[in-house]
């Protein structure tokens, strides 16, 4: 997957779930939550970027384990980063009801299958081998 390539499905999926969210905020249980939905989306847009760049490097590395780490360590700091962005807002905020939680789950969920969808494609990549000089130049 090239960076091009990453860039163009990520305004894709961001795009889909920014109408979800917009759909889902003008229904009147969730009209007070836009500033919690919008931070999360942001929230996952940038962890998005964060995991593809060092994906990337990982998957162009020479030792396949680097990818296998980078991957189960980005799927357990995203799983802690997220129940701590909840609890936070839990906290600072104390919501009247819990409906502030499917709007993260939407988020949670369409950024998820996004990023294993490239994480796959990137786990398919070939590391980039030294290269050498021609001597014969």
């Amino acid at each position: 997957m090239t960076i091009s390539n990453f860039f163009k499905e990520l305004v894709i999926a961001a795009g889909g779930v920014a109408v979800i969210l917009f759909i889902l905020h003008q229904f009147d249980k969730f009209s007070h939550l836009p500033p919690f939905s919008w931070s999360c989306w942001l929230f996952f847009v940038v962890f998005s970027q964060a995991i593809f760049a060092y994906g990337l490097r990982a998957a162009q590395s020479p030792n396949r384990h680097d990818f296998t780490n980078a991957s189960m360590g980005f799927i357990f700091f995203k799983m802690m980063l997220s129940v701590g962005f909840v609890f936070i807002y839990v906290k600072i905020n104390k919501p009247p009801d819990a409906l502030f939680i499917i709007p993260f789950f939407i988020n949670y969920l369409f950024f998820t299958i996004f990023e294993t969808r490239f994480m796959i494609l990137l786990g398919k990549m070939r590391p980039k081998r030294p290269t050498q000089q021609n001597s014969e130049r």
